[in-house]
């Protein structure tokens, strides 16, 4: 287990990069650029960076996945209140690799990237909420 000082910091790295896909992904939101899957993707990258800062703020080992339900499955070890909050970011999981390749997922819609956004920031409220920052 890592001292204290480099564990703050591992949980502080991970935040900052879940606060860039969110901002990337809300900037081209309101730019109404055609790249919806691009928009969905940086999305689910978010949501998905926001529970592994909080993985690893309990200090839960978590594998390299893109799979948000396994996640928030670790997650209800460390904080039960915030995996149910968060319950509805699996619907983002087929954004992290599906969406990015031709073949039969279904085109991204603008309400599947309005949706994806906010879910987003769901999971950057409550990380913040969870780990002060």
């Amino acid at each position: 287990m890592p001292p204290d000082n480099v564990h703050e910091e591992i949980v502080a790295q991970w935040i900052s990069k879940a606060d860039e896909d969110l901002s990337l992904s809300e900037h081209l939101l309101k730019t109404n650029t055609p790249y919806r899957s691009a928009i969905a993707f940086h999305a689910q990258q978010a949501a998905e960076k926001y529970l592994k800062a909080m993985l690893a703020h309990y200090r839960l080992a978590f594998p390299k996945t893109h799979d948000l339900a396994g996640l928030l499955d670790i997650l209800v070890a460390g904080n039960r209140d915030a995996a149910s909050a968060l319950e509805e970011l699996v619907d983002l999981t087929p954004f992290a690799v599906e969406s990015r390749y031709p073949g039969d997922f279904p085109v991204v819609t603008q309400a599947d990237i309005t949706r994806a956004v906010e879910l987003a920031q769901l999971a950057g409220s409550v990380a913040h909420s969870v780990l002060q920052v």
